[in-house]
């Protein structure tokens, strides 16, 4: 059997939309269900979100297969907490650009004429690191109430992809919006510290503390800190090692 595509899940939302259900009732969502879950291979599975509450509405079954998480507990920090230290900042910053977009565009954008694919590592059920191609659209929007609900399919592409560089992507199937996803931003993560803070992060990479760092730059040991705060702010990575690894791993210095 063929694994279910993101173009199946969109053309059966485009179906219950001529069918004039409206896309908050809870009968549409149970359509999807029922019509996917039987497509669904067991390294895909898909979840529906509903902004601006940023709430799961649905995650299919096949999570538990796949990351070993219950879909009727998870939520979307818990997913995002799963996303490997390195890629995480990528993945934080293009969502943010993304949410942006859509809600500063909310008027124009129409659903089912953008998809934005990226991939990235996250930890499965037995605590290793696969790779998920993400592919994600909106399915509805509720202008009146400024809301809309998207849906993302997760598929499993490990074994197609082995280095650990994010590839971002964005198909536009006739929206008007004019809309540049990567952005410079996002190609260069090496834009993603200050010019100093990159001068600490090289000298980080080298094994220097703080102390040697900050008389090589003659700066204090204070000052040093702050910086390595902020960087490990900005990456929502927990302590040096992990800033370091993301240095190493993005070609930052």
């Amino acid at each position: 059997m063929e694994s279910l595509s993101f173009a199946d899940l969109l053309f059966a939302i485009k179906i219950l939309d001529s069918q004039s259900i409206r896309s908050d009732d809870k009968p549409q969502i149970d359509y999807i269900a029922l019509h996917s879950e039987k497509t669904l291979l067991g390294n895909q599975f898909y979840h529906i979100v509903s902004f601006p509450q940023f709430k799961l509405e649905y995650v299919s079954e096949n999570i538990s297969n796949l990351l070993g998480l219950d879909p009727a507990r998870i939520t979307l920090k818990q997913l995002y907490s799963l996303i490997h230290p390195q890629d995480l900042p990528q993945i934080l910053l293009a969502s943010k650009k993304l949410i942006e977009f859509l809600f500063r565009n909310f008027q124009l954008i129409q659903p089912h004429q953008i998809i934005v694919t990226f991939d990235y590592r996250i930890k499965n059920k037995e605590g290793q690191y696969i790779r998920i191609l993400a592919q994600n659209g909106m399915i509805s929007k509720n202008i009146k109430e400024r809301s809309c609900k998207t849906i993302t399919l997760h598929s499993d592409i490990t074994h197609y992809k082995t280095n650990h560089k994010i590839k971002f992507d964005l198909i536009n199937y006739g929206d008007p919006i004019n809309f540049i996803f990567p952005d410079e931003e996002l190609n260069n993560m090496d834009l993603f510290f200050t010019p100093r803070e990159r001068e600490i992060l090289t000298l980080l990479v080298t094994g220097k503390n703080s102390t040697e760092i900050g008389k090589e730059l003659f700066i204090s040991k204070h000052t040093v800190d702050t910086h390595r705060r902020h960087m490990l702010s900005k990456t929502h990575l927990c302590n040096t090692a992990e800033l370091v690894a993301f240095a190493v791993n993005n070609h930052l210095f």
